[in-house]
């Protein structure tokens, strides 16, 4: 389930909030693309299916780590 989606100038921003415990990893960005990029990429494709709209982006917002991480 998307968590966030919300229309832009740009078009969609979709978000997906993420509190993993990544303690010790040297990329956690690596490590939550890894493990939720496919994830954010298929929000991405049936959003815009069900929208018609162009999704500008999709990010995985990081609480742990305090920043956002936009996929691909």
């Amino acid at each position: 389930m998307i968590d966030l989606v919300y229309e832009s100038a740009e078009g969609w921003r979709i978000l997906d909030y993420k509190s993993d415990q990544l303690d010790g990893l040297a990329d956690v960005d690596a490590e939550l693309l890894a493990r939720y990029g496919p994830q954010l990429a298929q929000y991405r494709v049936a959003w815009e299916r069900v929208t018609g709209g162009k999704a500008a982006s999709a990010e995985i917002v990081a609480l742990r780590a305090k920043r956002t991480i936009g996929v691909g």
